[in-house]
């Protein structure tokens, strides 16, 4: 049982709105809403501080266009408002991959189980949190040297953050990972009951996820969120493309094609009917949707075989998943299309899937 928790909490603002420190009331026709913003995000986590007491330490550096900002979580006093005091923070705009690792290396606590948290706009191997998704995982790596040990647990509130290819490359920095593949809206996550899952169950980082998961799964409200095992994750990876050169070989070329058109059996991702430009830019579609498909498909029996592997060996990586209405197929882990089949040249149809 891990005594305490220690939260290293990342937010980065897209606009002047979510970079607020006050509420951002916005009247429609048929109600108010506010914009999810530095103090929602902070507000969560100073109620956590009073719900779980002493066993539970944060802090979350925010960044903006603007400024950034420093908050010692303190117990919540008054609810839509900042209660932690605060300390301005040199640098504006993202963070660079030495800033991220220099706010977790002189957060982290030795004997406390240090859980690495981040909010912000994902999009996949593009980018999260304002940062190239390259710079993210670079930070993530140099972080994990200098403490000369993986961080146990990354739970990514990010959009779109599940991905093969992503997630690879965390391998050896990161044990355990929890994200979602799909859209994750500001109030999917139940966080008081997430992180008090922590404290009251094993530090083991495998069941620390597992637990986080399962415990989003009863209280929260996210479309995808899978834990995974880190450390499988390159298993899965051969496994793709060692199924992509079998497609690319000389003599089943002829295949290629057809596998293209079976994988499209799988949605791309976002979802959602907003953001709906993303689809094709970056090209995700679920990895066990696209390996189940091409396995049942009845193509070839070596292709049939190593999509079984590929299903095998995310099976293997997942720790626990939860799935909304209508992802009930969903393995919980993106791929992008190109890293099974590449297109062969341009396909007016593919506008459209």
């Amino acid at each position: 049982m891990s005594n305490s928790l220690n939260l290293i909490s990342f937010f980065h603002a897209s606009n002047m709105k979510e970079a607020s420190h006050k509420p951002v009331v916005i009247p429609t026709l048929h109600k108010v809403e506010k914009t999810p913003c530095v103090m929602d995000i902070v507000d969560r986590l100073e109620q956590c501080q009073s719900e779980l007491g002493e066993g539970f330490q944060s802090t979350l550096l925010s960044s903006s266009g603007g400024s950034r900002h420093h908050f010692q979580i303190v117990s919540d006093k008054q609810a839509d408002t900042i209660d932690s005091p605060a300390t301005v923070c040199p640098g504006m705009g993202e963070l660079t991959s030495d800033e991220l690792a220099d706010q977790i290396v002189s957060q982290w606590k030795p004997g406390a189980y240090n859980l690495v948290h981040v909010r912000g706009h994902g999009h996949a191997h593009e980018d999260v949190m304002g940062m190239p998704t390259n710079d993210f995982v670079k930070g993530l790596k140099k972080a994990k040297e200098r403490l000369g040990q993986p961080i146990p647990t990354l739970l990514m509130e990010s959009c779109l953050m599940s991905n093969l290819e992503v997630l690879n490359g965390m391998a050896g920095s990161v044990q355990t990972v929890i994200a979602s593949e799909e859209v994750l809206k500001a109030d999917a996550l139940p966080h008081r009951e997430m992180f008090g899952s922590v404290l009251s169950n094993s530090s083991d980082p495998k069941e620390v996820a597992q637990n986080m998961v399962e415990v989003a799964s009863k209280e929260g409200k996210a479309d995808t969120l899978v834990a995974l095992d880190v450390d499988r994750i390159p298993e899965v990876k051969r496994n793709v493309d060692d199924l992509k050169s079998c497609l690319g070989a000389d003599h089943r070329k002829p295949l290629a094609k057809e596998a293209r058109r079976v994988m499209k059996e799988s949605k791309r991702f976002p979802r959602y009917q907003f953001e709906t430009h993303y689809r094709r830019k970056l090209d995700l579609r679920d990895l066990g949707e696209v390996a189940g498909s091409l396995q049942s498909a009845g193509l070839d029996q070596t292709v049939a075989a190593k999509a079984e592997k590929i299903l095998d060996s995310v099976a293997g990586a997942t720790l626990a998943m939860t799935r909304g209405e209508g992802y009930e197929s969903a393995s919980g882990l993106s791929v992008r299309s190109s890293s099974i089949a590449e297109s062969s040249g341009w396909n007016f149809f593919g506008l459209f899937s």
